[in-house]
């Protein structure tokens, strides 16, 4: 079954080891060496939390009130079959996290070493279980990519008459015809390409560009995967992501729906055919194929969307948490590939990370890097930071630069290869048939990927072509993936076999030091108990009704709008309008975090100021700024130089040099006042207090549009 939002679909050699990552702040003098390439054990937090506390990017300050979490929730019966460490101990310290060098190496790290090399043997492992033993023997047949079934073209996938009432974008074809032609030459030329000598996706390339992630998260993952042969339990997969993810620029023909073209639908299919009592794994021509893995049910909880980061996910973690809370489950693997919208300035990824592996110990999370020029365009050590926090973590990690570089400069002899793009297309304009140079927006006709083998022709009204690729490296995205999961379990199998020989696997516990600084990570805070959430995107926002209701237009053109990306929010495009949303506090420690949308075009800079409830509403068009001398306030931009980006601003209620102006705002409008309030009565607090956030549009270099999209307050 399938839905978007929570969107659900039911259906080793480890490369080269890296220099030791750099920058992990030793907040508590622990921990150094932690991403000195040791990967033995996951990270796993095991807590009795009674009181409410903030989680800034997972560390925790015990607050009056904010956020509560129920160990009950936790699901850890796993985790409560093995001996847990003290995180205050000395031991901790030294064999946790070993230093650097042979004399801080863990007693079993040859045991380890001798693992590794030997990581042929995991797959070798049979269980005394009749379930694990079916799964985990036909792990190695299904590793083999050459054994995986060809592509077929979606038409061919699905009946004909669900596309009966399509009409064939004309921009590019003049019929279906012509449109299903093209399509199949192009899928027949990949098909060729991965069952030729000299395929794309090869086990070497795979092995460069999957880094396994700790020991503990790989057996959860595995013993989940045999227990999962039945609908009653099955696997538990989410996916964040971006643009990129969602499928932006992807369809195999121009009626191709954009989420079943994008990569993480193409891998629950994968998953499918691997693991379907009826698929053959090979594809009708390989007739000598072996059986098929058992049946493996997935729950797929698709959570991609438009310009998504990790500062945006962290404001969905809340409602994330819920969605499993709701169902009685939680997630067996986390997919992560919002990479391209990170900075080392702001380090959104390490805190949902931590607060993810906070709430949910052992999880596998799988960070994916995407090859995008971006990325590929940085030095290696420019993007360290992100590496630093894989290793930190044990996270597993998928790097398509690493592949794209590995493809573009060497063979299998070691000379250089062609200076074509073969598995994520580069250049940032396409070409016609005739191969002039064309750039979005405004291309139509016969356009192709430049550079890009197979030829894929465009189908889809999108820009950035290096940014949104075809459907053939969404493909390869998700074979990397599927691949990367199936590596992941058979390791796990191996495991199982070392803990029936009572080789207990110590779990780690979530390190206190961090990759980034402690004031960096603390200026991300993530609130898990909303007291208020406005979102745009939810299936019935605020009403816009009555001078009561919490989003209320004061004055002007505020409407609530969205479009076919789902980009939806509270939007304004004249000079002077005035909205006003209305949201709870906490009446100690507030925390109000607004997420907005920027862009290349169009959009341009807005005021914000609070009121607290025994103030005087404001009233009319331009208060904010006609105001300006005696009316705190904050202007924010909403222009880039590239792309169209959600971006979120939060107001902390403790200084921090990474949120100044936004916590001087709130100290003027909301901390200040509740203090003096107090001072005047000379009574306690209420546990929260409601604030009304006001926005103003206003006029900047001849940008007047400006749109917020979600609003969360703790």
């Amino acid at each position: 079954m399938q839905s978007i939002g929570d969107e659900i679909l039911r259906t080793n050699l480890k490369r080269p080891k890296r220099k030791n990552a750099t920058n992990i702040s030793n907040n508590s003098n622990q921990g150094r060496g932690a991403a000195a390439g040791y990967t033995r054990t996951v990270i796993v937090l095991a807590m009795t939390v009674s009181s409410m506390k903030f989680l800034f990017g997972g560390w925790e300050k015990k607050v009056t009130s904010t956020i509560q979490l129920r160990t009950g929730e936790f699901h850890m019966e796993t985790a409560a079959s093995f001996p847990l460490q003290d995180t205050t101990s000395d031991s901790w310290a030294k064999n946790s996290f070993p230093e650097s060098g042979d004399e801080g190496r863990p007693k079993d790290e040859a045991e380890k070493e001798e693992a590794t090399t030997n990581e042929e043997k995991y797959f070798h492992y049979r269980s005394n279980s009749s379930s694990s033993s079916s799964v985990c023997d036909r792990l190695e047949a299904a590793l083999d990519l050459s054994k995986w079934a060809p592509v077929r073209y979606h038409k061919d996938r699905s009946p004909e008459t669900s596309y009966l009432n399509s009409v064939v974008n004309s921009l590019f074809f003049d019929s279906f015809k012509e449109e299903d032609d093209a399509a199949r030459s192009t899928i027949a030329e990949f098909n060729r390409i991965q069952k030729s000598d000299d395929p794309v996706l090869t086990k070497s390339l795979l092995d460069v560009g999957f880094t396994t992630g700790g020991d503990y998260s790989a057996l959860r993952f595995a013993e989940r995967v045999v227990t999962s042969n039945s609908t009653d339990k099955p696997l538990q997969i989410a996916v964040f992501g971006n643009s990129f993810t969602i499928g932006s620029n992807c369809g195999e023909s121009t009626v191709h729906k954009s989420h079943d073209c994008a990569w993480p639908n193409r891998l629950a299919r994968r998953w499918t055919e691997l693991f379907s009592p009826s698929s053959t794994g090979g594809g009708k021509e390989e007739t000598n194929a072996k059986a098929p893995l058992p049946e493996v049910a997935v729950d797929w909880h698709m959570w991609q969307e438009n310009t998504q980061g990790s500062v945006n996910i962290a404001q969905k973690l809340p409602a994330f948490i819920e969605s499993f809370r709701s169902k009685d489950v939680t997630p067996d693997a986390i997919l992560l590939d919002n990479s391209v919208s990170d900075s080392q300035h702001e380090p959104w990824f390490e805190a949902i990370v931590r607060v993810l592996l906070q709430t949910y110990p052992g999880v596998l999370i799988v960070s994916i890097v995407d090859a995008m020029p971006k990325l590929l365009r940085l030095p290696y050590n420019d993007y360290e930071w992100l590496r630093s926090v894989q290793q930190h973590y044990e996270l597993a990690a998928v790097d398509l630069p690493e592949m794209y570089r590995v493809l573009r400069n060497e063979s299998s002899d070691g000379a250089a290869t062609t200076q074509q793009d073969r598995l994520w297309p580069q250049a940032s304009y396409m070409v016609s048939a005739s191969g002039e140079k064309q750039y979005d927006p405004g291309i139509i006709g016969e356009a192709y990927w430049a550079n890009f083998v197979p030829r894929v022709r465009k189908t889809v009204v999108a820009n950035y072509p290096d940014n949104h690729p075809p459907w053939p490296t969404h493909q390869y995205v998700a074979d990397t993936v599927a691949h990367a999961l199936l590596r992941t379990a058979s390791r796990g199998c191996f495991l199982m076999g070392k803990i029936q020989q009572q080789k207990q696997l110590i779990p780690r516990l979530l390190p206190k030091n961090t990759v980034a600084s402690k004031e960096k990570v603390d200026a991300c805070p993530i609130c898990l108990d909303p007291l208020s959430r406005i979102d745009a995107k939810a299936p019935q926002p605020p009403s816009l009704d009555s001078n009561s209701s919490i989003v209320n237009v004061v004055c002007g053109d505020w409407k609530w709008v969205t479009d076919d990306r789902n980009r939806a929010g509270w939007q304004s495009d004249e000079p002077g309008s005035l909205i006003r949303f209305r949201v709870r506090v906490s009446a100690t420690t507030p925390l109000i975090a607004m997420t907005y949308m920027a862009s290349y075009a169009t959009f341009g800079d807005f005021r914000v100021t609070f009121r607290t409830s025994d103030k005087g509403p404001l009233m009319g068009c331009g208060d904010i700024s006609n105001n300006s001398t005696t009316l705190p306030y904050l202007q924010l931009g909403g222009r880039l130089t590239e792309y169209s980006l959600s971006k979120t601003i939060t107001f902390p209620s403790q200084r921090n040099p990474y949120s100044q102006y936004a916590w001087e705002l709130l100290n003027a409008t909301v901390l200040s006042q509740k203090k003096e309030k107090q001072e005047m009565k000379n009574d306690s607090v209420a546990d929260y207090d409601d604030v009304d956030l006001y926005v103003e549009n206003i006029v900047t270099h001849g940008r007047k549009r400006v749109k917020i999209e979600m609003i969360t307050t703790c």
